[in-house]
């Protein structure tokens, strides 16, 4: 992109004007250029900011702050952190639900699949400083987030930082769960949580704890879909896959589909992506029966 370009070829100069808006406290966050995006169905609000100087500055921030702000984490909180991510997420997801169908031994295991209605938009500002500014000493640190935190109402899809900022907003409540560890396992990727328990009752008290807590200190609600179930009778869809009471794994239905159509229009840039998918999946056949390239046998 030229407005990439046109920063890295003068580096020296650019970095010593981010600096004294730093230094000088003059950095501010005037608007967003809005675009809307169709997603899984929804229409999602995209924020986006010029590479210059907003997204340098976050990313400059990240860089300091992740490795303080990670610790603070649950392990099983996977959205946007290194060497986390999607396919950790599957993996344990599956050797979780392969580990409690061998323990419980026929018994059924329950699903507590929560999702909060309209999420990042949704982020008390005021909230979200609190929390995040807990551990930090700074002022000018806490001047430069203030003024990106407050630069929209909620969190803004598309800032880097607004997907740190959705993993720490809810850690109280991955904490507090995580305390009923030895009825449980909590996994959560960013909005989307997924509670494995061993009984009914357990899964009623867990869905009706968590959605109290979502309601009472974070002044949020649930998606209708939030529900909890029997995977037995029905399977878990989750972070792309759908897992069935033994922990296999097959494809979620949008993504083969998109899968296909990418092949069809011949869209090589996104099918790195799918193939991803695929991998994880062992969906060897369905690459080798759309794919135009390389044939892959397993």
């Amino acid at each position: 992109r030229e407005d990439v370009k046109l920063i890295l070829d003068n580096v020296h100069h650019y970095s010593n004007e981010i600096h004294l808006m730093l230094v000088n406290q003059t950095y501010t966050i005037d608007s967003y250029d809005i675009e809307e995006k169709i997603d899984k169905n929804k229409i999602r609000i995209i924020h986006k900011l010029d590479f210059y100087p907003h997204r340098i500055i976050q990313h400059a921030i990240l860089q300091v702050m992740e490795k303080k702000w990670k610790p603070s984490l649950i392990k099983n909180t996977y959205q946007s952190i290194k060497h986390r991510g999607i396919v950790k997420c599957k993996r344990d997801v599956e050797k979780c639900l392969k580990r409690m169908a061998k323990v419980n031994k026929g018994n059924d295991t329950y699903v507590v699949k929560l999702d909060v209605a309209k999420y990042y938009p949704s982020v008390d500002n005021v909230l979200l400083k609190i929390i995040l500014f807990k551990k930090i000493k700074c002022k000018k640190l806490l001047w430069l987030l203030s003024i990106i935190i407050d630069s929209i109402q909620g969190l803004p899809i598309g800032n880097l930082l607004s997907q740190y900022f959705g993993n720490i907003f809810l850690s109280f409540l991955d904490t507090f769960i995580n305390k009923y560890s030895f009825l449980f396992v909590y996994f959560r990727y960013c909005d989307d949580i997924v509670i494995l328990v061993y009984k009914k009752y357990l899964a009623r008290k867990t869905y009706l704890m968590a959605k109290s807590i979502l309601n009472t200190i974070y002044n949020l609600e649930l998606n209708t879909s939030s529900q909890y179930f029997c995977i037995k009778h029905r399977k878990l869809d989750f972070v792309g896959f759908v897992f069935d009471k033994l922990g296999r794994v097959t494809l979620r239905k949008s993504i083969k589909l998109n899968f296909i159509k990418c092949c069809k229009i011949n869209d090589n840039k996104r099918l790195a992506s799918y193939w991803g998918f695929i991998k994880e999946a062992s969906a060897y056949n369905l690459w080798n029966k759309y794919y135009r390239g390389e044939k892959i046998w397993r």
